[in-house]
């Protein structure tokens, strides 16, 4: 399989995924026959929304494929699965369905993990019971084993069973291996059956999940055109009747296989059947839409599915900074891992990823990596990926605005924030952090054609989500037919969040006919100069239970907003609360705080998430430096100290590779070289532990 091939075929898997996950949402737990009353036959998405806020069904893969980062493959296991998942997931909001020990799959799991219950034990039947584990989630999941592993789905299996061990057992864990292996095996297959064929082989021939396939198989080799028929027969032999639990694996699995039986290769008709059949309407198309998507390609999904999505998932782990996900970029990232994983097989692109900065590079067909476009008069505005003009590689993106009367005003963005009021749904509570800060340099390349006669001036923008002002590059004139570099170093600025970067183009007069331009290969790097002073943030209301502070995720904890500082507390673990990015290397991070209760008050540095991660701060009495690696949490460094409560603290630590100093009022007090597996990067963030509460006045992050 050609580099090329194999990019597009991960794309379309995930285009796939993410359009059955948002297809199959709105009529989540709805009866065949609801779905039939209601809407009959379901030919596209029923419900339009501007932005679909994070389902569990994306926030699993997108962050579980994580652990090829986070671990050499070869080191891989449950074990490290298992912690792997708590580093990603809030404590009990968030990502997973939270509904309760001994209910939900990933909830008991969870805390069986969190209380040193490595996996696979923490989602074993021998623990939490068959019903319990046995549920759905160790299949909606899986599928994105299937897409590092093309052709071998073996491999793909290994994976996923070892993965879905982690919450599940016994015929979920089956689940998830033969999803994982139908994806895999999409990459070469001519045909569904054979992808199906060559699934049932990594599962036990005599598993209640075999028979069911088998069953379903043999009924369609005799009726072929009638998938209502096969229904009916899982209905009577594979129904939620038949199963105990909330949401049992076996049902939800006939209506995957079925639906890609009855597709006939085909993504639409596919992703619709099994909406039409009900139950658990988005973990059942977004796995089927993940297989035929491989199968297809993303050519082959229509345009009406594609468009509304903008190439953009959300989602709601513990690192804000990784919950706006473009699609063509986790492509590239999904590519790179599936190449090292499988070295010396013909998947040999992308070479090499920089996750220190961000890349828009349009090269994939038809991929708008989330950008928008508007201009001052409402008018419309398309955006397509083209290949009639390109400043590099194959493709670019072309903005297309039409009706646009008076308007000299033209804007083409991308959004590196989102506020709860963008989504229409939001059971999974995203939270984020801003993509880009200050001191950070953006840079637009864009192309003006020469047949426009326009005349007027291009810029950089960024827009504040608190004061809705924008910021400006230095204007430069528009050229026509010729490419224009456009660079945007953003100052140093008090208390922002950046919610959108764009290119702006300002007319001398309203074009007579359509205005277009080409935008190609936007970057965000460079080194972040970062300030906030807690009395401009804001409290983000996600729910009636949830709430974030703006620009924070939080692992656990009571955080709120507090005259004008950021207070926080939690009675019986550590409280965390996190901003930034896990690519921020060597930086000074200080910040002015004041310790009300308790003994235990510190700043966090280098958070690589919720298990991996530095500490600097009080306890008890001593000035204390702390390592948290998994479920351990080491003291690196602990003097005397005698803090005073209700007294502010300016406190600054300066980490430089190995290296790390910490200055308490402007006055250097600890310096450290830890040696031993050191974490080289991460975000930054504040926590207290021992039923304390801390306010934390502002911070400012200076890399270096």
């Amino acid at each position: 399989m050609i580099a090329e091939r194999y990019l597009h075929k991960v794309y379309g898997g995930w285009l796939g995924k993410i359009i059955g996950v948002r297809h199959g949402a709105p009529i989540e737990g709805w009866s065949y026959e609801q779905i039939q009353d209601e809407f009959g036959d379901i030919k596209t998405y029923l419900k339009c929304v501007e932005n679909f806020a994070a389902d569990d069904d994306l926030n699993g893969p997108i962050f579980f494929l994580k652990s090829l980062i986070d671990y050499p493959s070869g080191s891989l296991t449950p074990r490290e699965m298992g912690y792997h998942l708590l580093n990603y997931v809030p404590d009990g909001h968030g990502f997973f369905w939270w509904g309760g020990y001994g209910v939900s799959s990933e909830h008991t799991a969870y805390l069986n993990l969190k209380s040193r219950i490595d996996a696979p034990l923490s989602g074993s039947s021998n623990l939490n019971g068959k019903v319990v584990s046995q549920q759905i989630g160790g299949q909606i999941f899986s599928d994105v084993w299937g897409l590092v592993c093309p052709g071998h789905p073996s491999k793909a299996a290994q994976l996923a069973g070892m993965m879905s061990s982690v919450t599940h057992d016994g015929e979920a864990v089956y689940g998830g291996k033969f999803i994982a292996a139908c994806v895999a095996a999409a990459f070469e297959a001519e045909s569904v059956q054979e992808i199906i064929g060559e699934a049932l082989s990594v599962i036990p021939s005599k598993s209640q999940y075999a028979t069911m396939i088998r069953e379903l198989m043999e009924f369609h080799s005799l009726n072929k055109d009638d998938w209502r028929s096969c229904f009916q027969l899982v209905q009577r032999n594979f129904g939620y009747d038949h199963y105990p639990g909330n949401c049992h694996v076996i049902p939800n699995a006939a209506i995957v296989v079925l639906s890609l039986l009855y597709s006939n290769g085909e993504f639409s008709k596919g992703i619709n059947i099994g909406n039409m059949c009900g139950w658990d309407t988005d973990c059942n198309a977004g796995n089927i839409g993940m297989i035929l998507g491989v199968f297809t390609g993303p050519e082959m999904i229509d345009e009406k599915w594609k468009t509304p999505i903008r190439d953009i998932v959300v989602c709601s782990s513990v690192v804000g900074s990784e919950n706006i996900v473009d699609v063509p970029s986790l492509t590239n990232t999904t590519a790179y891992l599936g190449n090292r994983l499988m070295r010396g097989e013909s998947t040999r692109c992308p070479q090499k990823l920089d996750f220190s900065k961000r890349v828009f590079d349009f090269e994939l067909p038809g991929s708008l990596h989330g950008f928008r476009g508007r201009d001052n008069n409402n008018g419309k505005v398309k955006l397509v990926n083209t290949d009639e003009i390109v400043l590099s590689g194959k493709r670019a993106l072309k903005v297309i605005y039409t009706d646009t009367g008076r308007s000299t005003e033209y804007q083409c963005f991308y959004k590196t924030y989102y506020s709860p009021e963008e989504f229409d749904d939001n059971r999974y509570e995203p939270g984020f952090s801003p993509l880009i800060v200050g001191g950070q340099t953006l840079k637009f390349h864009v192309f003006f054609p020469d047949f426009q006669g326009i005349e007027g001036t291009v810029s950089i923008y960024i827009k504040d989500y608190y004061s809705q002002s924008n910021y400006h590059s230095n204007a430069y004139s528009i050229k026509e037919g010729e490419w224009v570099e456009i660079i945007y170093t953003i100052p140093f600025l008090d208390s922002v969040c950046i919610e959108e970067i764009g290119v702006q183009c300002n007319l001398a007069q309203s074009p007579i006919s359509n205005f277009y331009f080409y935008v190609d290969t936007v970057t965000i790097e460079g080194k972040p100069d970062y300030y906030l002073s807690f009395d401009k943030a804001v409290v983000e209301n996600w729910s009636a239970t949830q709430k974030e502070i703006s620009q924070f995720t939080y692992l656990r904890g009571s955080w709120e907003l507090e005259d004008g500082h950021l207070a926080g507390s939690f009675y019986n673990e550590s409280a965390e609360i996190y901003t930034g990015d896990v690519y921020w290397k060597d930086y000074e991070f200080e910040v002015n705080f004041m310790p009300v209760n308790g003994y235990d008050h510190h700043i966090l540095f280098r958070v690589q998430g919720a298990m991996k991660s530095y500490k600097a701060g009080f306890s008890r009495d001593h000035l204390v430096i702390y390592k948290k690696q998994n479920h351990a949490l080491y003291t690196l460094k602990s003097i005397p100290y005698q803090w005073q409560p209700e007294e502010y603290v300016n406190l600054k630590v300066i980490v430089s590779k190995h290296q790390i100093s910490v200055f308490l009022e402007g006055k250097k007090i600890v310096e450290i070289q830890d040696e031993e597996r050191p974490y080289l990067s991460g975000m930054i963030g504040f926590g207290n532990d021992g039923a304390s509460r801390t306010k934390y006045k502002d911070f400012r992050l200076k890399c270096f």
